[in-house]
């Protein structure tokens, strides 16, 4: 692992990565089906089918299409298109587990990076037949990523934290030179979009309505959920959640809508009634303030 200071980089190497996951230790006999493609030495009377496949009149055995694969090991080669277009469930799980295992020698115990990053990958390899795509790599950076969330050295993969990736840069290799991936984590100027500055809020206690909140939550006098008012140029919101006896689910339901119109609309705090802040405080400090909204209460009404 090694470290830039401009735009801050931590850089993984991983040597000589893994190219062929065995997927199976010992492969099954397979037999010629009608419909399949005969080699001219099968196209004899010796020959019949019989329930659908390949019969041997003389062995009395049915006829073996795959006799030098049988019973050796079941190597896959790691390619995107192939994981994800034709390749079972349980042969993908075992390759990504394989890929893991590989990185994880050369994985560091901590990262010391502020968020959001960028990640990229380099590949150092020899370009063989040159028919190949650099893009069916994108296994081996998806891999690389969850590896980071799984083993804890970022608080998560989504966009808060990992702003850009799924950047793949080939390098040819010479010779006998050594196979290697690396990976970039560079630490990005943090933008002011709200939702990059999510930390926990606490209550602001004001005497007047500050109108350049996103919601203003009242309640109604028929009690019922009511509809988001929208005043997009002006980013003031109204939002009508009922009476006191409003149920709880429903107050639940429409602070959760209030949070992602603050993100949408990039506003980070929301202006709520004191009669509402005393009833729902709880509700308030789970669905916004531990969530990175500020909220604002205050006395007067509308």
């Amino acid at each position: 692992m090694s470290e830039s200071s401009k735009n801050k980089t931590i850089t993984i190497r991983i040597p000589n990565y893994i190219t062929e996951v065995k997927v199976s230790n010992s492969r099954r006999a397979k037999n010629f089906k009608e419909g399949n493609k005969v080699p001219d030495k099968y196209l004899t009377s010796r020959y019949v089918w019989k329930n659908s496949r390949l019969f041997d009149t003389e062995t009395k055995l049915y006829v073996v299409k795959n006799p030098i694969a049988v019973g050796t090991p079941r190597y896959q080669s790691i390619a995107g298109n192939e994981i994800y277009a034709r390749m079972h469930e349980r042969v993908r799980m075992v390759i990504v587990k394989a890929i893991k295992e590989d990185y994880a020698p050369h994985m560091p115990n901590k990262l010391d990076l502020k968020y959001p990053i960028a990640l990229s990958m380099n590949i150092f390899t020899h370009p063989k037949y040159l028919n190949w795509d650099v893009d069916n790599l994108w296994i081996y950076i998806k891999c690389f990523q969850d590896l980071l969330k799984d083993r804890g050295l970022i608080i998560d993969d989504d966009i808060r934290y990992i702003k850009s990736s799924g950047q793949i840069n080939f390098y040819p290799l010479i010779g006998d030179a050594e196979p290697a991936l690396e990976f970039d984590l560079v630490e990005l100027n943090k933008p002011s979009h709200v939702m990059y500055n999510l930390e926990p809020k606490e209550f602001i206690f004001r005497n007047i309505l500050m109108h350049n909140s996103l919601y203003n939550l009242t309640r109604t006098k028929d009690g019922n959920l009511g509809d988001v008012i929208a005043n997009i140029d002006e980013k003031t919101f109204y939002l009508n959640v009922g009476k006191l006896k409003v149920s709880e689910k429903a107050v639940t339901k429409a602070l959760i809508k209030v949070f992602h119109h603050c993100i949408h609309y990039n506003i980070d705090s929301v202006s709520i009634s004191e009669p509402f802040y005393l009833h729902f405080k709880d509700h308030l400090t789970k669905e916004l303030l531990n969530r990175g909204i500020e909220v604002r209460v205050y006395k007067s009404t509308l």
